[in-house]
């Protein structure tokens, strides 16, 4: 038995890590399209599912409040201020416990590093981020979803039977195999891989 050559070896690697990257890209991008339209139609549903509504809304007047009072006398337009932070930071409070229970990647943040810039604006952003995580996380558990997980482990396969030592015709036989079960289309010349007897 011929062990598989140092320079095969690496062009069949960058072969299979070619193939099964485009694979996966292809997955992923369907995957994506379908967090997008799955977290659009459930954004209602999702927000609602938060209760996080009264919260908002609360906000959203004290906001508008604040801006119509800000020309007036400076009492008043802290006064107000005072009162929009404490509700947008009840608002943060409750979304951060969300985060905490649901292990979201960011922490809502809808004020300025000093606390005087409200920006609710960043509230639905935040919401539609999440939601998305959400989604996709439904959507890895699905058998969609667990498609990737399978073609990683394919790939894996391919990669552990490429340093296994087997010889070349063995190895390129056990990855022509994986290639086909994972429906990737296999164009290396099998012809040009055949061992010198």
């Amino acid at each position: 038995m011929k062990p598989i050559r140092k320079d095969e070896q690496e062009y069949i690697r960058n072969y299979i890590g070619n193939k099964f990257r485009d694979k996966r890209s292809a997955l992923e991008s369907e995957r994506e399209i379908e967090v997008e339209k799955e977290s659009q139609k459930n954004y209602k549903k999702f927000v609602s599912m938060l209760k996080i509504d009264s919260l908002k809304k609360q906000a959203e007047k004290l906001q508008r409040e604040y801006l119509d009072f800000k020309t007036q006398k400076e009492l008043i337009e802290e006064d107000k201020h005072r009162k929009l932070r404490d509700a947008v930071k009840k608002l943060e409070e409750h979304m951060t416990k969300w985060k905490n229970i649901r292990r979201w990647e960011d922490t809502p943040s809808f004020t300025s590093y000093n606390g005087t810039d409200i920006q609710l604006s960043n509230v639905e952003s935040y919401i539609t981020n999440v939601l998305q995580q959400e989604t996709r996380k439904a959507y890895d558990n699905s058998s969609k979803g667990k498609a990737i997980k399978e073609l990683d482990a394919q790939r894996e396969s391919c990669e552990n039977a490429l340093y296994s030592g087997s010889s070349l015709g063995s190895v390129r036989g056990y990855i022509h195999n994986v290639l086909t079960k994972a429906e990737i289309q296999d164009a290396m010349p099998s012809n040009l891989m055949i061992e010198n007897k």
